[in-house]
């Protein structure tokens, strides 16, 4: 009987860690972007250690190009947290892809324990010496956690023109802990062309039937 409880015991520790990974895999990344692996597309994914914020992420990848488009190879994903004014910046750095695309897609995702939530702070996109401010174009409500208190929220951000690399900037609370970061982005031209693109051939077709 004591070694039915024992392997019992042991049984549902597994199930309550299993259930513990699970869901610390799902919670950094609730919406992943559909763009992601795709040609000229980039990821990259923070995760909180044991003795702080690493600067490099564990994660980073990009989905390839075709010539003349190539990846920004000089410079490399980092993070950084700063203080100013009483306040705390969590400063991402993402490269991609130097390409003629007019847009840059960027989604990002942040996971948190803590109170407040984190805001948007400076959006900067580098195209070679020139500087282009990112826009956020949706937002929407944050998951709370419960047990530890926290969250999840994800933003939708564009470049006008499309930059070689950006600059995000996280403002935080000051008891807030970041858990996890992931960062996904990709060139694409503008939404007007790519329906002209895929709507064309049938106008065409139609205008020709009603002659």
């Amino acid at each position: 009987m004591v070694g039915k409880s024992v392997s019992l015991s042991y049984f549902l520790c597994g199930i309550a860690l299993l259930a513990c990974a699970v869901s610390s895999v799902i919670a950094h990344d609730l919406n992943p972007a559909p763009y992601r692996g795709q040609e000229l597309s980039v990821f990259a994914h923070w995760q909180a250690e044991l003795d702080g914020w690493p600067s490099s992420p564990q994660q980073f990848s990009d989905g390839g190009s075709s010539d003349p488009a190539y990846f920004l190879s000089q410079l490399s994903p980092q993070s950084v947290e700063v203080e100013q004014f009483g306040q705390r910046i969590l400063v991402l750095q993402v490269p991609n892809f130097i390409d003629d695309l007019p847009l840059k897609l960027l989604r990002l995702q942040v996971t948190w324990t803590g109170s407040g939530a984190p805001n948007i702070g400076q959006l900067i996109g580098v195209d070679g010496n020139n500087s282009i401010l990112g826009t956020v174009v949706d937002a929407p409500p944050i998951v709370p956690f419960a047990s530890p208190p926290g969250g999840y929220r994800y933003f939708d951000i564009e470049f006008r023109p499309n930059p070689d690399y950006e600059i995000i900037e996280l403002l935080l609370p000051m008891d807030m802990v970041i858990e996890q970061v992931v960062v996904d982005s990709i060139s694409i031209p503008e939404p007007s062309a790519i329906l002209i693109g895929v709507l064309g051939p049938a106008l065409f077709i139609r205008r020709r039937q009603n002659r």
